[in-house]
């Protein structure tokens, strides 16, 4: 229901000028069949009606293009910083003998406690981090091997 959210805005944006267009139409055809004396606002109904309502649904359209970006951002993002993570971790691995060092909590921000490197899967996707023992219980965490 909420996956591709910025696609479904943007099919929406398209329906609803479908939508308007055609209502222009019919409404521009039943006011020249009211009066011939309004023949000129029922032209101008069924022309300007269907150009309004195109250029209202670039409103609607850009925003679910916006999310569309602002998701694929968040992803490329995260995706980053775990291979960043992935790279540093291994570096370290070479370097010590211990997967517990001292340093700053990369979730709380505690400085000067034992960090462990885990692995966090969560809404926001999977996650490399270097954590507290706090935080490592309290996001399910588990220890990178």
């Amino acid at each position: 229901m909420f996956n591709n959210i910025g696609r479904k805005i943007k099919a929406l944006a398209k329906i609803q000028f479908i939508v308007l267009a055609i209502i222009d139409f019919i409404v521009g055809i039943v006011i020249l069949s009211v009066n011939e004396y309004l023949i000129a606002a029922g032209l101008s109904v069924m022309l300007i009606g269907p150009i309004l309502a195109w250029i209202s649904s670039w409103i609607l359209y850009g925003y679910g293009q916006l999310i569309e970006n602002s998701d694929k951002l968040a992803n490329n993002v995260c995706e980053t910083q775990d291979q960043i993570f992935k790279d540093r971790t291994n570096e370290e691995k070479t370097t010590e003998i211990s997967a517990e060092k001292i340093g700053k909590c990369e979730l709380c921000g505690k400085e000067n406690v034992e960090i462990s490197d885990v692995k966090i899967v969560d809404n926001l996707g999977t996650r490399y981090r270097a954590v507290c023992s706090d935080c490592y219980k309290n996001n399910n965490a588990q220890p990178v091997k």
